[in-house]
Parts: structure tokens; sequence; C-alpha cells
């Protein structure tokens, strides 16, 4: 298993995110995405549908269950299960 971490340092989390999740879908990998709390995770997948006109990204969040079968799967940190 490989884990890579990205550290934002140009632009924020919500302009680079669906960037970055966009090129591990084209690469195949599976991605998951931690956050501090529920209210973050919240935001974060209503972001991922909306954030383009053009486009969305498929999710999956802790209540949405079945994480492994997830493409990109967003859980508050301290989960057990990214």
């Amino acid at each position: 298993m490989e884990i890579w971490f990205y550290h934002l340092t140009r632009q924020p989390l919500d302009r680079a995110l669906p960037t970055l999740l966009e090129r591990s879908l084209e690469r195949g990998w599976r991605a998951g995405v931690q956050a501090t709390s529920e209210e973050r995770v919240a935001a974060l997948d209503e972001w991922l549908w909306t954030y383009s006109e053009e486009s969305f990204l498929a999710h999956g969040v802790t209540r949405d269950g079945d994480f492994e079968n997830q493409p990109i799967f967003l859980t508050k940190i301290g989960r057990a299960h990214v």
C-alpha cells in the first residue's frame, strides 16, 4: 500500500482538492480525505458534488458505508477505515 500526502502552500484546499482528486482517479487510485470535523466533512461532501458546472467527483462519506467501494472517501480524522 502506498500513502501520499500533499502539503498545500499556494492554493486553499477548496481550490486544490478537486484537481488532486481528479488526477488520482485518472491514475486509477482511490483517495481518502480526512477532515478535522464532521462539519468540514459535510462541507467537502457538498463541494465535491458542486465544485464545477461541468463535472462532479463521485465519492462517499462515513454515513454512506461501503467505503471499500468508494473511489473517494471523506472521513473525520480519527476514523479507522481510511
